[in-house]
């Protein structure tokens, strides 16, 4: 829309609202419509105004945009959608490969080489040091003004220290050890000694002399500093007396150490309280400090796994995980994976058919005989029954052949979800009708999609019998195996258990769904309309163990019929194209379809297609070829018309930002990082998005008016500047976590030349393309100019040419702003 207006001094101006991915806009005048439009060159364009002096007779006005190019378009939309947010690196791929060569690289994920969850941690662990041959013996005599003494290094680093003795007197070594335990005899660091939190690391080990042999006697202290500090209780520290010198006391200290090689400037510390007696070492020079790794998944993936070895008579892992460790999971596979459309389906179906830990805690705590009163206990079930769900629908979807049976049928089994919606209570004699319900509005057919509630009735009368129970390890995967008697203190793993007993399982009723009603003729002949669906299960058909065989018999009916296709696919395109898809209302016989309900009528094609792979039906992976290969989703359509969730706007924050670098030590080190801890509280503080705790069993929304509140957009300037804080930075400690960590200008580095470091305009096109990778340069041209005066001006809003060296605040200031502003919510 164009709006023109008159200002004062005889100028004019047109005004116009922001046209998608915009990479130029021009005004073309013409004094009447009877001769051609030309470029008007007399005005100034900056954002969405042109304007110019008013000049000569009336005339018309028409707004030119030149968008950006096909290529371009589909490329910035393939990695909004196909990736949780591109990387540095993902954008500079894309432009080498083309977005075609992305999509297919992406939907063979399988394909990728990535070993996440079994690479050992990185450590950028220094070089060894030289063979150590002698102990260094050192003194300082002086006095004290508290009865503490300590020892701490004054940054990240590593020594050892043996033979430590405080005496009275000014003689070194003469007189009683005023110290317990410091010469390390004892094995174990413990009281009188006290631990700080810089030195948590350390321990009592042996020399590492080429003899052997330490100082004293055959133990030494490790000392291992994770940050440096000048507060003695932060470091090793004991009370050497019960009451406080006199100011003539004096007293010696005496130690040895081993002139242990540190990366940067590290001093080595030991006084009595109040600096009186003292005695500082600067260690030996190992080159610069080694940049922090990335965080590894592996350790988390190995302590969730280990709930399939169970240790104790609860059937517990050796260590105790909780719904954080899960979730941490799951988003630093999101932050790191080259699988990144792998991510998002696991995500997708892990939404779809949602549990909540909550309830699972619950159950343990209330609804069976052998309550667990252990919180700990309760809560390591609750996410193992997590854990298994989950990587049972990752499993199943690195499967080339994985269909939407499949996914389904993992449900259907899973403890987490016949907990959650209440099969676990449903009997004979009452029928529980909630995961009937759910099964049908939520995971398969869709709210009023094809079914009414008597379905749901009969529908709940086959889930009678599933249940949850403990089992031997050995009849984990035996829904028929017996339960252990003592699920108290007998070893076993809490599993599907289909119970058979009176007044359980109903096989003994004739269950009718779907009567008299055909598929609605919308969908046409080719879809099925018009014919009957219905599927009756006659009383005693399947008695005994045999009636677990009706749910699976439910499961593959729902599973080909053309409103569960319908459903899905509305909910792929909702993700990966836009909002505006719908079910339950389009005519797929119609000969003028809208390019929506042709895309779902060309994806449940595909569904009802036999794959190539397997020959069944419902191949996920080809209704999502479908949908990229779509002219939707390679044109307008699908650019910039989507608002992240909250874990999409923290995760690609993160990405934007994320390139990995090897440096000549071959240390890695990251422009940009999460530990996935630091996004739990961020999560739930945009919009309550606390994953696998879900209370409604709709899951997380895909509808950006969901997650656009004023609150919730002001949490997500809030985390974004949060980020943007240097890690020394007090104010980054207020929130809780210093977890999310972000260098910009570690990554200016690497990606541009040392000439364009002090230009701002350079930085900005830069910072500009990684955050906008969907946006032309038109439309954020306001965005540019912003963030160039930013640089250019000090916080007190005084004019200052911008200095890459020494103004690291303003460019992580820049980014921060660039990252409020409401477009960055957009994919």
């Amino acid at each position: 829309m164009l709006t023109i207006s008159m200002l004062t001094n005889g100028q004019q101006r047109v005004s116009w609202s922001p046209y998608p991915a915009a990479e130029q806009f021009r005004i073309l005048s013409a004094p009447n419509f009877s001769t051609p439009f030309t470029e008007d060159t007399l005005g100034i364009i900056s954002g969405y105004e042109w304007t110019a002096p008013i000049s000569g007779s009336l005339g018309f006005h028409r707004l030119q945009v030149i968008p950006l190019s096909s290529n371009a378009l589909l490329s910035a939309t393939v990695l909004n959608r196909l990736t949780y947010g591109p990387t540095p690196d993902d954008i500079e791929r894309i432009g080498g490969i083309g977005p075609q060569a992305f999509i297919d690289e992406q939907l063979a994920w399988d394909g990728h080489s990535e070993s996440l969850d079994t690479d050992p941690p990185i450590t950028n662990a220094p070089p060894p040091p030289p063979p150590f041959t002698n102990w260094i013996r050192v003194s300082a005599t002086g006095t004290a003004t508290a009865t503490n003494f300590g020892i701490y290094l004054s940054a990240r680093g590593t020594v050892y220290i043996d033979d430590v003795r405080l005496v009275a007197g000014t003689n070194a070594d003469i007189g009683d050890n005023l110290l317990l335990n410091g010469d390390f005899e004892d094995p174990i660091l413990a009281p009188p000694w006290g631990i700080g939190s810089t030195v948590t690391g350390s321990s009592i080990t042996s020399s590492p002399t080429v003899d052997g042999q330490a100082a004293s006697g055959t133990n030494c202290l490790l000392l291992r500093a994770t940050a440096g500090t000048t507060t003695l209780t932060a470091g090793l520290w004991q009370p050497f007396a019960t009451n406080t010198p006199t100011a003539s006391e004096r007293f010696t200290l005496s130690f040895s150490y081993l002139p242990y090689p540190n990366p940067g400037t590290n001093v080595l510390t030991a006084r009595l309280s109040g600096n009186a007696t003292i005695r500082n070492i600067t260690l030996p020079y190992n080159g610069p400090i080694p940049p922090t790794p990335p965080p590894a998944v592996s350790p988390l993936y190995g302590r969730l796994s280990e709930s399939a070895a169970p240790a104790d008579g609860l059937g517990l892992p050796s260590v105790t995980n909780s719904l954080s460790e899960l979730r941490v999971y799951h988003m630093l596979r999101a932050v790191q994976s080259k699988r990144q459309l792998y991510e998002i389906l696991v995500q997708f179906f892990e939404n779809h058919f949602t549990t909540e830990y909550q309830k699972l805690d619950d159950w343990f705590d209330m609804n069976y005989s052998g309550i667990i009163t252990n919180d700990n206990k309760r809560r390591n079930l609750a996410v193992d029954l997590e854990w298994r769900e989950h990587q049972k629908f990752r499993q199943a979807l690195l499967d080339p052949n994985c269909t939407f049976y499949d996914l389904l049928k993992i449900s259907i089994e899973s403890p987490a979800m016949i907990i959650y919606l209440d099969t676990v209570l449903s009997t004979r004699t009452a029928a529980n009708e909630n995961y009937a319900r759910e099964l049908l509005e939520l995971h398969t057919m869709g709210a009023d999609n094809g079914y009414v509630q008597q379905d749901i009735v009969e529908l709940a009368k086959i889930w009678t019998g599933w249940r949850v129970d403990k089992k031997s390890p050995a009849n984990a995967n035996d829904p028929f195996a017996p339960r252990l008697v003592d699920r108290t203190n007998q070893v076993g793993v809490w599993v599907l258990h289909f119970n058979t007993s009176t007044n359980v399982h109903n096989y003994a009723s004739t269950k009718r769904l779907f009567t008299n009603v055909v598929i609605d003729p919308r969908f046409g002949s080719q879809f099925g309309g018009g014919q009957p669906y219905g599927l009756t299960i006659n009383a005693n058909a399947y008695p005994g163990t045999n009636g677990i065989t009706e749910g699976y018999l439910v499961i593959n009916h729902l599973a080909n019929l053309a409103y569960t296709a319908e459903f899905i696919c509305v909910k792929l395109c909702r993700t990966f194209v836009h909002e505006d898809f719908e079910f339950g209302i389009y005519d797929y016989t119609s000969p003028t379809l809208s390019p929506e309900a042709q895309l779902i009528k060309d994806c449940m094609t595909a569904w009802k297609t036999p794959a190539s792979g397997d020959g069944r039906t419902g191949n996920i992976r080809s209704i999502l070829k479908v949908i990229f290969d779509s002219a939707l989703f390679r044109g307008h359509a699908a650019s910039q018309q989507k608002v992240k969730t909250p874990l999409e706007f923290a995760v690609s924050a993160v990405r934007a930002l994320r390139a990995v670098n090897t440096d000549a030590s071959s240390y890695v080190s990251t422009t940009a990082d999460t530990d996935g801890y630091g996004l739990i509280t961020p999560l739930s503080r945009m919009g309550g998005m606390n994953l696998f705790n879900r209370p409604e069993p709709d899951g997380f929304s895909e509808f950006g008016r969901i997650w656009l509140s004023t609150a919730n957009l002001c949490e997500r300037m809030r985390f974004v500047q949060h980020l943007m804080m240097p890690s020394n930075s007090s104010l980054k400690t207020v929130d809780g976590t210093v977890n999310n960590v972000s260098n910009p200008a570690g990554l200016i580095r690497s990606k541009l030349p040392q000439a364009s470091w002090n230009d701002p305009a350079a930085i900005v096109d830069y910072l500009i393309r990684i955050i906008y990778p969907g946006e032309g340069k038109a439309n954020l041209d306001l965005h540019r100019t912003a963030a160039i005066n930013f640089l250019n001006t000090t916080d007190t809003g005084a004019p200052s040419a911008f200095n890459f060296a020494s103004h690291d605040g303003r460019l992580r200031g820049a980014v921060a702003l660039l990252m409020c502003f409401p477009r960055s919510q957009e994919q």
